[in-house]
């Protein structure tokens, strides 16, 4: 007869779940971060992106329709400076005054799947 033990349904199903879950820890750790950022390109999301972009960091920037041209311009200068590639970096138009951000339906959704941090720097905070 053999020393090993017969499982139990209850054992193997925790078994099974562990083993998810240590796997979903192994792929988020090869995966890269996506940060949604507003403010940008305002003084300190334009810091901390330029630090962030440096660790290969992706990003979806919100962007007031009046600072679009900045944006892109100032995303060009930081992808130079820190050797991140310039599709690391999506510009979508909108404002954090408006329902769902003045973002379109398909940006929202794109928003919020692929976002794995989101931050807001404020002025008034």
């Amino acid at each position: 007869m053999s020393d090993l033990k017969r499982l139990d349904y209850t054992e193997v199903k925790l078994i099974a779940t562990i083993a998810g879950w240590l796997n979903e820890v192994l792929m988020m750790s090869f995966l890269k971060k996506q940060f949604f950022i507003t403010g940008f390109p305002g003084f300190i999301a334009s810091r901390l992106i330029k630090r962030l972009a440096a660790e290969g960091v992706r990003f979806i920037l919100l962007v007031q329709p009046a600072l679009l041209e900045r944006a892109r311009e100032e995303v060009e200068q930081i992808a130079r400076e820190t050797r991140a590639a310039r599709a690391d970096f999506q510009i979508v138009e909108g404002d954090i005054t408006h329902d769902d951000l003045g973002m379109t339906t398909v940006e929202l959704e794109t928003a919020r799947r692929e976002t794995t941090n989101a931050v807001s720097p404020r002025r008034d905070l």
